[in-house]
């Protein structure tokens, strides 16, 4: 028989910026069974929130790098490079999460894909979105996927899946 798992979204933005708010959240998610905490957090300096889960949070912690680049670099998405968002996985990897969430599927051919054939709805990933709004932005492919395995290497290194 399968187990249900409890995967809990969470995380500091601007309509909640309070990390003791967060945590609380996180304390009540954990005493009611939660496996896991995913750290959605997109506001302000994340890595305090950040490295305070994975220090005092018995569950599994998650995030999403690609929210957090724009804000870690405090610069527009179209001046990020490939390099700053690898380079925030590591930083994530380095604060010690245990799984993050990369967009990698979405790559110039579906980009092109996706402007011959009309879709049916929008990309309704908030990364995904970023993601391809930054392949547009630049004409790069997109740097999840271009270097793949450089970022399967940060998490071998630091036990990240």
């Amino acid at each position: 028989m399968l187990r249900t798992k409890i995967n809990v979204n969470l995380g500091v933005s601007r309509d909640c910026k309070d990390y003791d708010i967060e945590m609380q959240k996180v304390l009540s998610a954990v005493n009611m069974g939660a496996e896991a905490i995913m750290d959605l957090s997109s506001h302000g300096n994340t890595q305090p929130f950040r490295q305070k889960l994975t220090h005092e949070c018995p569950a599994m912690i998650g995030t999403v790098p690609v929210y957090d680049s724009v804000i870690h670099y405090q610069r527009d998405l179209d001046t990020l490079t490939a390099k700053d968002f690898i380079d925030v996985i590591r930083l994530h990897a380095e604060d010690g999460v245990d799984f993050v969430t990369l967009h990698c599927g979405i790559t110039r051919k579906t980009i092109d894909q996706i402007r011959k054939h009309k879709r049916k709805m929008n990309i309704v990933s908030r990364g995904g979105s970023l993601v391809f709004a930054w392949m547009c932005m630049t004409g790069e492919e997109n740097p999840f996927y271009e270097y793949y395995d450089e970022i399967l290497d940060i998490c071998r290194e630091y036990d990240v899946t």
